[in-house]
């Protein structure tokens, strides 16, 4: 079953995974939601409508070929100005190319970190830890809300030119602005910062 809903009194928080690439509504209001529910699943989708172009939000969710039979046939029977639709990065069954984009359980805590690894691991990530210290300094841990220090943008942009040779071309507030940050994260080893991860906000 396919079925468009009211996006104006939606729950955002619907949307899974719930991150940028799926959330057409920070970026365009050209969009629809289609709710998709069959035996196994039942998840939502933003779908970008533009002049003969749709673009779903779908990035690594797990939607089937016969899904996406449905889901075409709704939008090229409801939207004929629609010729052709576009996805990226979804996870189905052997039906696309796969790419570098893989889907990772993460732990939510450093105890279940440690249970998932063999005693002998659990040694060397501890020992791995220690040696970092003794080179570099302490390792610290700091969240940004909101406010976040043009300092710690330019560090994220440093190590994305020297790891990824990747660059912006904008300004730090640009950036911010842009993806809708609203929160950072920063891993330090002494005075050096060696990870920053961004996390946009959701309305």
């Amino acid at each position: 079953m396919v079925k468009k809903i009211n996006k104006e009194s939606f729950d955002f928080s619907k949307i899974k995974p719930n991150f940028i690439y799926n959330r057409i509504d920070l970026f365009d209001d050209s969009y629809i939601i289609l709710h998709i529910k069959n035996n196994k699943y039942e998840y939502y989708i933003e779908i970008l409508l533009k002049k003969n172009h749709a673009e779903l939000g779908a990035w690594l969710m797990h939607i089937s070929k016969a899904d996406f039979k449905d889901i075409s046939s709704y939008i090229f029977s409801h939207y004929p100005q629609i010729e052709y639709i576009s996805f990226y990065n979804v996870i189905s069954d052997t039906e696309f190319t796969e790419t570098n984009f893989f889907y990772l359980d993460l732990p939510f805590t450093y105890t279940e970190i440690e249970w998932r690894l063999s005693s002998k691991n659990r040694q060397r990530f501890r020992r791995n830890k220690r040696d970092t210290a003794e080179k570099f300094g302490e390792m610290k841990f700091v969240e940004y809300n909101d406010n976040i220090p043009n300092e710690i943008v330019k560090e994220f942009f440093k190590l994305k030119k020297g790891i990824l040779g990747f660059d912006f071309h904008m300004s730090f507030q640009e950036y911010i602005n842009k993806y809708h940050v609203s929160n950072a994260y920063v891993l330090s080893f002494g005075e050096n910062i060696v990870s920053v991860l961004f996390t946009p906000k959701f309305k």
